[in-house]
């Protein structure tokens, strides 16, 4: 699922419908598809889960086609006795900030 937020006078503003410009994208277990898309519309490369997990720990601050990127292993579902620890991708670029969870 990718849902987007606009910029609405200093406000970020969640949006139900496709944006024109978006300045955030957050990705909530995507599909192939739904990364393949928003990567072929910014022209960056974003990460699997899969390369999320292996990422080694020298390796999650990098920068990318103009982003500034971070891979992080963040508590999911904290407030409940199963807590886990999962991958969580962000990366900023052009005024724009993408992440994935």
């Amino acid at each position: 699922m990718i849902r987007t937020c606009e910029l609405r006078g200093d406000r970020l503003k969640a949006m139900t419908a496709n944006v024109e410009q978006p300045v955030w994208w957050d990705l909530i277990s995507p599909t192939r598809e739904e990364e393949g898309g928003l990567e072929a519309r910014l022209g960056l490369g974003l990460p699997t889960k899969d390369e999320m997990d292996e990422i080694e720990i020298s390796s999650r601050l990098y920068s990318e086609n103009g982003g500034h990127c971070m891979t992080a292993l963040l508590p999911s579902h904290a407030d409940l006795d199963d807590a886990v620890i999962q991958p969580f991708f962000i990366t900023l670029f052009d005024n724009h900030l993408v992440t994935i969870r």
